[in-house]
């Protein structure tokens, strides 16, 4: 009988490894989906929750964090946070937006070298995906002399007597009297340079999990598959919310 009753459990586990729900290790189950509180997008690998999630459950650049107000944050080079309105994790793109309605500001700092993101083209028609270099001025808001034009300011970055605008760095030759040169800021989608955008995707490419997500299933680390990753049974309620 007792060999019985281990055939048996022998053959449960192995039928239920076949289709992606074996034995959660300890590793794994730390592992499992988190958010910094109810309402926030889930957490899951690729990314990784700092503090909440130990390093091997997220790839290297996907960390992110809970702030003072358990906002989700994506932290970028060069001390770039923004924060997190959405995760797709089937179409591998994440929305990102700046606290203080000023994405401007950021971008004056980002790069996205040695990161896996890219820039995400937009689904807002008005939007200009194209990437361009832009450099920016400070003016004197009382030079009359200066073509003030709205379209070219960025609201945001400006003070009391000084107006900020921006333009493109490539076509040079600007005669704009009582402005200072600021910043160049390179590579970046024009669309973003609006004064009325703040709200923008990243996308990335690998780990490429979105195979996994379309079947219902999550995505972990594992070496000794070809692409590095596999698939696994995420039970729903684990899956949380992804948006705020």
């Amino acid at each position: 009988m007792q060999m019985v009753i281990i055939l048996c459990h022998f053959l449960l586990v192995l039928s239920a490894s076949a289709v992606g729900l074996g034995p959660v290790s300890p590793d794994q189950d730390a592992c499992e989906p988190k958010h910094c509180k109810p309402g926030q997008p889930s957490v899951r690998y690729p990314f990784r929750l700092k503090g909440r999630q130990p390093d091997h459950c997220g790839s290297s650049g996907f960390d992110l964090s809970c702030n003072n107000k358990n906002q989700t944050v994506l932290e970028l080079p060069r001390s770039v946070k923004l924060l997190v309105k959405h995760i797709d994790y089937v179409n591998q793109r994440i929305q990102v937006y700046d606290e203080d309605g000023c994405v401007q500001k950021q971008l004056q700092n980002l790069t996205l070298f040695a990161s896996p993101f890219t820039f995400r083209s937009d689904t807002d028609p008005y939007y200009d995906s194209k990437p361009g270099n832009f450099t920016l001025f400070n003016c004197s808001i009382e030079d009359q002399s200066n073509d003030y034009d709205n379209d070219w300011s960025i609201s945001c970055l400006s003070v009391p007597g000084f107006y900020v605008e921006y333009f493109d760095s490539d076509d040079g030759g600007y005669d704009l009297l009582n402005c200072s040169k600021t910043i160049d800021i390179i590579d970046i989608p024009r669309g973003l340079m609006s004064d009325q955008k703040n709200k923008f995707y990243f996308s990335w490419t690998n780990p490429a999990c979105g195979s996994c997500e379309i079947q219902g299933k999550g995505c972990r680390r594992n070496t000794t598959k070809a692409l590095g990753i596999e698939c696994y049974y995420i039970h729903m309620d684990h899956k949380g919310a992804t948006y705020i």
